[in-house]
This record gives structure tokens, sequence and C-alpha cells, in this order.
């Protein structure tokens, strides 16, 4: 049985999920269009083995206004749907679903198809429910207990709600309790801290 590669099974579930409808840039992750600020975020974890391909999707929000932002504020170029804002493994909400394991080319298709059908049922649905800022950003703070966080993102997140005061509250105790701990995250964390606290003093005398 001729073994499939890392490429051609990322290839063939592609195909299958444009099939369904979600959005490949040339370089970057799936997505899907939801409307102008949220995008539906689909990552593919990919492990090639000697004998299979094993894939683990991820879902997620994009959140555009909060993405670009960010980008700016590290001076980097903003990738549409490229990141999410905040993501999770497709078992939390489809726990039942056998794992997508790829042997041989001949069963590759039907088990590409059967991935991107999987996450059509699954995630498009959990998209439209999660397209919410105050739904992405409860989950961004729970994250801050769980995996240490990623507080830009709900610091950005309480700006493009317009809550401009809280932004600047948490992210001086985030920045703050970093220097404290001595966090291997501080040497990035601190100039982004400082980029985004001068940017809502500009906002400030608007």
């Amino acid at each position: 049985m001729p073994k499939i590669t890392r490429q051609k099974a990322e290839e063939l579930c592609d195909k299958a999920l444009g099939e369904k409808g979600f959005v490949r840039p040339r370089r970057g992750s799936r997505y899907w269009e939801l409307n102008d600020n949220f995008l539906g975020w689909v990552g593919l974890n990919i492990g090639a083995h000697p004998e299979f391909v094993r894939i683990n999707p991820f879902i997620g929000i994009h959140i555009v206004p909060v993405m670009e932002r960010i980008a700016s504020l590290e001076h980097k170029k903003y990738r549409k749907g490229d990141i999410a804002t905040v993501a999770l493994h497709l078992g939390e909400v489809a726990p039942d679903v056998p794992e997508f394991v790829f042997q041989g080319i001949a069963a590759a298709e039907d088990e590409a198809a059967r991935l991107a059908s999987i996450i059509y049922e699954y995630a498009v649905p959990w998209f439209q429910r999660h397209a919410n800022y105050e739904v992405i950003l409860e989950m961004l703070l729970q994250e801050d207990y769980r995996l240490g966080g990623i507080p830009e993102r709900a610091a950005v997140t309480m700006v493009a709600m317009g809550q401009i005061d809280r932004a600047r509250e948490y992210i001086r105790a985030k920045l703050s309790e970093y220097r404290e701990a001595k966090s291997p995250y501080l040497p990035w964390f601190e100039p982004f801290s400082e980029a985004l606290l001068a940017d809502l003093a500009t906002h400030d005398q608007r």
C-alpha cells in the first residue's frame, strides 16, 4: 500500500474543506467567513509517522479588528485568518468522533472528506455561537489561569469593545505580574504593553 505524505494529506484536507466552503489563502490557516469582524478558524496539527499521518483539527475564532491591531502594534503584516484569537481542540465540541488517521493513498481522500464533514457539522455552528466579543473575551480571560493566558488578545478585545479603561488596567496588572514573576514572556510582553498603552493615550487625546 503506497504511503501518504504529510503534504498530500494536507492537500486533500484543504480540497475537501474548500468544497464545504472554507477558505485557505496561499499562506495561512483555513477560515470560514462569518461577517466583517469575525471569522471561524481551522488549524490542522499534522503528525507524520512511518506508516500513517495523523491530523488533529483545532477550531477557533479570529476577530479581524483585534488581530489587525495586534499586528500593527507588533509592526507585522496582518494576514486575514492566519492566527486564531482563541482556539480549542475539535474534540472539545465533538468528543465521540474517531481520530483522523491517513493510511495509504487509496483511503486518504475518504478520510479527508470525513474530516471536512465533521468540521462542517460541528465547527460551523460553534463559530456562529461564538462570534461575539463578550463570549470570546470570557474565553480569553479563562485562558489566563489555564495556560498563562494570551493577555494581549484579551486587552485588545476590550479595546475593540470600547472598554478602554478596563484594557488599560488589565494590561498594567499583567505587566506588573510578569515583572514580579520574572516571566519568560516579559521581553516580548513589555514592549507590546508599552506600545498598547501609548496607543490608548493617543486615543484619550482625540
